[in-house]
């Protein structure tokens, strides 16, 4: 079942979006070291957006639920072990990277906080969403229902298929595991959903993307699509002007 809200993530003062697979990969680091097609990449993205890569703020995911509370001295910082970003300094761009994964879009308009999740199936089952909803309620006073969060492009279910022993990790969310044919699919956009409701979020202030990563392969990098030797990636970002 597709998740299909009215309300738009589009604020003037917000420059969100992630990359696209003709823009190259964005992941960082590759077994430890850095890379530098990655780095030349990112750098020309960001450039072309308008935004110096000095005040892009990266984190380098452990498929976990830590949350980075992001300073503007932090700009040009790979934050170490994290999966979540905010902030409400102008000017500093939150990025996570993936190639399946979700990331998820925060924007509070009222304490003017912004944050961004990496949600892989780890980080759904450790509730990643909810933390930085907690982490921009508990850091800069925003009132969840005030939040305004968008699931973004991602392995939709219909190709996210799991074994018995992951699935077994969602038994709190049996509506969003999908049994087929002796088959087992995983839902993490609408679980993410639930959580962000379970967390205070306004169903009206949730926005959907419905795109699939693995379907799209002329927009997307895709893990399970093209299990790559080498991770190839999408970098989102969000930054307040």
């Amino acid at each position: 079942m597709m998740i299909c809200f009215s309300m738009k993530f589009e604020f003037d003062e917000i420059k969100w979006g992630i990359s696209k697979r003709k823009d190259g990969s964005m992941k960082v680091i590759f077994d430890g070291l850095p890379d530098r097609d990655a780095l030349a990449n990112r750098k020309k993205f960001f450039s072309a957006l308008g935004v110096d890569h000095k005040n892009v703020v990266s984190a380098d995911l452990i498929h976990g639920n830590r949350v980075a509370i992001i300073a503007s001295a932090d700009g040009g910082r790979l934050i170490p072990d994290t999966d979540a970003l905010v902030t409400n300094k102008p000017g500093v761009y939150l990025t996570v990277t993936g190639a399946d994964c979700v990331p998820v879009f925060f924007y509070d308009p009222k304490q003017k906080a912004i944050g961004l999740a990496h949600a892989g199936w780890r980080g759904v089952v450790k509730n990643i969403a909810a933390e930085a909803v907690c982490a921009m309620k508990e850091k800069y006073g925003s009132m969840p229902s005030d939040i305004c969060a968008l699931i973004g492009p991602r392995i939709q279910a219909h190709h996210f298929e799991v074994q018995e022993d992951v699935a077994e990790r969602f038994s709190d969310h049996p509506d969003r595991v999908q049994k087929r044919d002796g088959r087992i699919f995983i839902d993490l956009g609408r679980i993410i959903f639930d959580q962000l409701l379970d967390a205070g979020v306004l169903k009206t202030n949730i926005a959907n993307d419905p795109a699939c990563t693995y379907c799209e392969k002329e927009n997307y990098f895709s893990f399970r699509r093209d299990k790559p030797n080498k991770l190839q990636a999408m970098v989102a970002y969000i930054g307040r002007r």
